[in-house]
Parts: structure tokens; sequence; C-alpha cells
């Protein structure tokens, strides 16, 4: 098979650092792009005259989107983006980077097991502007495309996701101990994403790496390297029971905390299958190098 060339959003970001790298490595013909990537491709997909840069490409790798922000941001940045980028597309094949927030956590039973068949989120409204985006994200594709459904990318000094609890300084108010926290290193997902560009999946996958620690386990690790010293545990139900009496903002929002912190297992199961791609297994290593501190022999 002929490698495609590829075209690569959000080009300068962590992720999309990482993709072009390992493109590099594999002499994968790429061009690469973000708002902020100096030179020839450089544009801002929300409003930029997008032909030129599809012009030769095969299929589009799309990367770029809003991390933080308001609805308006994230419908100028991410969802504008996305549609812009699939309408100038003009049939070629989207592999999208979403995320594993699409789902709906609320409703599921402790220790479920979240993959591609699990239903996507019903109460957007419930949620955060950035899954409200991605599920955005989703619906503008076309049916040659594939999402990919990412789970939290750790590496290179970038160790902390939302799946733990609340960080205070060198205070982490831990959420339970029990769920695996649906970790990937940014170099096994780049591999991923390559993987899936280059095979002709459609549909959906999620990508979260082999092996998964548990959300005690991973706060363990962190706290042996440069992370929070100090732990205070919270009960998952008493944390459960006090967002549905008393319902707030943040992770007293029933839907944010479910999505966040509720106990659950993760599958790549049907990401295994369609790729060759191999996900990485020794997270505690990877996570203490991320940390800067030197693994205990």
């Amino acid at each position: 098979m002929v490698a495609p060339r590829i075209l690569l959003t959000g080009a300068s970001g962590f992720l999309g650092s990482a993709i072009r790298t390992e493109a590099a490595r594999r002499g994968l013909d790429m061009r690469a792009t973000s708002r902020s990537l100096a030179g020839e491709w450089q544009a801002d997909l929300a409003s930029d005259d997008l032909a030129s840069l599809m012009d030769g490409m095969d299929v589009v790798i799309h990367a770029a989107a809003r991390m933080i922000g308001t609805d308006a941001d994230h419908a100028r940045d991410t969802v504008r983006a996305t549609k812009r980028v699939v309408d100038a597309a003009q049939g070629r094949r989207v592999v999208l980077i979403s995320s594993l927030s699409v789902y709906g956590y609320l409703d599921l039973s402790k220790g479920s097991v979240v993959d591609e068949e699990t239903p996507l989120e019903d109460r957007p409204d419930r949620r955060d502007a950035y899954t409200r985006a991605k599920l955005a994200q989703e619906n503008t594709l076309e049916g040659n495309s594939l999402c990919l459904r990412i789970g939290a990318i750790y590496g290179d000094d970038r160790v902390w996701n939302g799946h733990i609890g609340l960080r205070r300084g060198p205070i982490l108010l831990r959420i339970g101990t029990e769920g695996e926290v649906p970790l990937i290193h940014v170099k096994s997902a780049a591999r991923a994403v390559l993987d899936a560009a280059c095979s002709d999946a459609t549909g959906a996958m999620n990508l979260v790496d082999d092996n998964l620690p548990e959300r005690g386990t991973f706060a363990r690790w962190i706290a042996s390297g440069d992370g929070p010293k100090l732990t205070v545990p919270i009960p998952w139900p008493l944390m459960e029971t006090a967002a549905r009496l008393v319902p707030g903002p943040g992770l007293l929002r029933p839907e944010t905390l479910a999505a966040r912190m509720k106990p659950l297992r993760y599958s790549n199961a049907r990401a295994k299958a369609a790729l060759p791609w191999e996900p990485v297994s020794d997270h505690e290593a990877r996570l203490l190098a991320a940390l800067g501190s030197k693994v205990a022999a």
C-alpha cells in the first residue's frame, strides 16, 4: 500500500508535535500547519482559505482544537474550524483527534467498560464547553472519516490530568482509589494516529494504552516524583452523594464528576484489532521520567 500524503492541523500542539516527529521518522510525506507554526503553511482554520492546504493531500489528520475557553471560543476555533476543514477536504478522508469525553458517563455502572458502543453524552448542556465542542466536531464528519477518541495524554513533563482529583499546590484531593486512569503516552498516541491515517478504518476508535493504572496507584506514582506530597482522600460514594444532593459547578456537577472520576475501565480492543499499533504498558517508568525523577532500580 502506498503511504498517503498527509495534512496535519494543530501541528504545534503537544500531540501534533509528536505526530510530526513520528511522521519524519517514518519518512512520510506530511504537510504540517497551525496558527503558530511559522512558514508557508501557517493558517487560521476558522477564517483562511484552505484550498491550497489540501492541494495534493490524500488524508487530513485534524488535531487542531481549543483545550480551554468559552463556548464562543470553541465554536470558532474548534467547531467552525472543523466544518471548514471537512468542507475543504472535498471527500478526502479526515482522521479527527477526538476525546473520551464525548461519552455519557452518568448512567454507567461502577466498573463498566468504556468502549465504542458506550452511548455518547445526551446531556451536553450539563458538561463543559470542551465536551460540547468535541461532540459537535464529530457531528461534522462524513462517512469515510475516523474519530480517534483519545484518553489522557502524558509525557515530556506533562503528567497531570482531570481523572485524579483536585490539586491545590502541594495537596492532592484524591477522589476514590478505584477505576482506571485512561492514559496514553504521547509517543504511543502519535504512532496510533499515523497508523490510523495510513489505514482505511472508519467510524470511531478509543485510544488508550495497555496496563492502565488504578487511580490510587497513579496518585502514589505522582507523589513519589515531584507531584503533590500530601494526599487527602475523598471516598467516591461520598463525593457522588454530595454532587447529587448539592449540585454545583465543576466536580459538584454529577455529569462532570461521573466523566472524570467514576470508577470505570477503558477498552482499546478495536484499535488493536484494526491497526498495527502496539500500545505501551510501562506507565510507572514513563510517568516518573516525565516528572523528572529517577526510577528506583
